[in-house]
């Protein structure tokens, strides 16, 4: 699971790098979430700093 959101934190650097919004990446994460089967509570960035604005 740690791996993942390694994964899914570099991925959104990545993304905002490129000219993503955070909006955009929002919904990847919301995606990705709900394809793990984690729950709001994730999808609102509670893995543990996962928030794009920080």
């Amino acid at each position: 699971m740690r791996k993942k959101v390694k994964e899914l934190k570099e991925s959104a650097q990545v993304a905002l790098r490129q000219g993503g919004s955070s909006y955009e990446w929002l919904c990847k994460l919301e995606e990705d979430c709900r394809a793990m089967g984690l729950g709001r509570q994730a999808q609102a960035g509670k893995l543990g700093g996962m928030d794009p604005n920080q």
